[in-house]
Order: structure tokens, then sequence, then C-alpha cells
């Protein structure tokens, strides 16, 4: 969404983009988040800041929580076909601090013939735009350091999922493998059943 097309000065955004930005996340989401399902997308903190915000809130989750929750109540509306033979999910800690940090990993089971590892790790060292900063790179490949270790003894073939943008800029940064988010994941695998027709059973 653009700031400058909804009223927004530019300078407003960079002095405190979250509350901006989250503002006018509310003017679109409002109109449309009133009632049914929840809507698969989530408002980030400062929600006070922003009249509106909380009854907006109420009616977003993340979209692992979508998924998972439709196939609690539907395990027949999304069938896959077969995924790669390891899975390795790094947890968002958006995700362990307000959410329940092991639905990724519950909805990674849903693909038949995988092996899901829920990798013991902490954050990645990117804390947003944290490690970018040069004065604080060293200390974010330090921070990183259990997780890259973990990833490069994963066996070849292995997906390493990561729902976090900067978990997966730093696990890509750091190591040999292109990370994926969940998302990508399960289209992978419908994209497979459309292609080959093959269908599998699901781990709930």
């Amino acid at each position: 969404m653009c700031a400058e097309g909804n009223g927004l000065h530019p300078a407003e955004v960079a002095v405190s983009p979250a509350p901006v930005l989250l503002r006018v996340a509310v003017q679109h989401l409002a109109p449309i988040s009133g009632a049914g399902d929840p809507d698969a997308v989530a408002v980030p903190g400062h929600r006070g800041e922003v009249e509106g915000a909380d009854e907006v809130a109420e009616r977003c989750v993340l979209f692992d929580q979508f998924v998972h929750d439709l196939l609690a109540r539907e395990p027949g509306a999304i069938r896959f076909a077969a995924a790669p033979s390891v899975v390795a999910v790094h947890t968002h800690c958006h995700a362990k601090a307000l959410t329940d940090a092991d639905v990724t990993v519950r909805l990674a089971r849903h693909l038949p013939g995988c092996e899901v590892r829920e990798l013991d790790t902490g954050c990645c060292g990117m804390a947003g735009s944290f490690g970018a900063l040069s004065s604080k790179y060293e200390l974010s490949v330090q921070v990183a350091q259990p997780l890259v270790e973990q990833i490069n003894a994963l066996p070849a073939g292995a997906v390493v999922v990561a729902c976090g943008t900067s978990c997966r800029h730093q696990i890509s940064h750091l190591t040999d493998l292109s990370p994926v988010h969940v998302a990508e994941l399960l289209a992978d695998a419908l994209e497979l059943r459309r292609r080959t027709g093959s269908t599998g059973g699901a781990d709930s």
C-alpha cells in the first residue's frame, strides 16, 4: 500500500513508520473485517496508537494459522502431493512471542511422506533491520550461529521453512540454502499435485 496515496507525507513515514503503516492497513481492512472468517493477514504492534486497530486485529490471523485451522475443520479441503523428505522449520520470534509457535510445524505435517523437524533455535540475529546495521553485523552473525550450525547439519535435499522475512534473508546470507515461507512450501506441493494428479494422506 502506498503511503502517499493515503494522504501521508513521506517524512511522517520516515519518523515513525509502524503506526503510520498500521493506520493505512486499518483504513483498507476495516470495511472487510466485520464478519465471516478471519482475514489471513497479521496486524503488527502499535495497535493502541491507531483508532480502530483493535477491532481489525481481532479478525486477523497469520497465514499458517489460517490454513491450519481450515484443515482442522475440513481435513479434505486441500490435498497435497508428496513433499520433500525433510522439512526443517525455524520459528519466527514474532510467532514465539505472540502466537502458537508450533503451528507452522503442525501445518507442514499435512504434507504426505514428509519428516518435519522443528529447529531448536532462538533469534536468527537479524531482528528486523538490526543485523543490517554495520555496527551490529558481527553480533548478528554470532546470534545466528546456532541456527546456521543446525541448518548445515541437515541432510541433502532438506527444505528450510522460515516465515520471517528477515530470517530468510539471514539464512540465505549465512548458509548455502534458500529458505522458503510455508506458503511457498504448500504452493509447491499443490502445484505438484496439479501436474501429476498424485495425492496422499496427511498427518494432523
